[in-house]
């Protein structure tokens, strides 16, 4: 885990380094730069919009959509930010079966031609 202080910055992302040193020879070994981005509210993205339903939600077979846009394509993703799910879609009502996934807590991601909302789905 890595605990960052913001002091009152305006962030959109970090970048994060890992340095890792064997310790039988001492070689330093770099990890790849990992950029980490904030998305509370950049550009279009919104995670409070009344213009989007899920139901049920809690789901346990599956949740419907209902978009007053229409619908490109939607992500699952999991806590540690895994997409586990991408489906493209048509309309403005999709499912999601939700069968296959391990109950928890999920963000759904909600792609239309002029906005992206994110919700949370819980899995049972």
């Amino acid at each position: 885990m890595i605990d960052v202080n913001f002091d009152g910055g305006n962030f959109k992302e970090i970048a994060v380094v890992v340095f890792v040193q064997n310790d039988s020879d001492k070689i330093l070994i770099q990890s790849e730069i990992a950029v980490i981005s904030f998305a509370t509210r950049i550009g279009n993205t919104t995670s409070d919009d009344n213009s989007l339903q899920i139901f049920h939600n809690p789901a346990k077979n599956m949740a419907n959509i209902q978009s007053s846009d229409e619908v490109n394509k939607i992500q699952l993703i999991s806590l540690t930010g895994q997409v586990v799910l991408c489906q493209a879609c048509l309309g403005n009502k999709t499912k999601l079966i939700t069968t296959r996934f391990e109950p928890g807590i999920y963000f759904v991601k909600i792609f239309s031609a002029d906005n992206v909302i994110t919700k949370k789905i819980v899995i049972e």
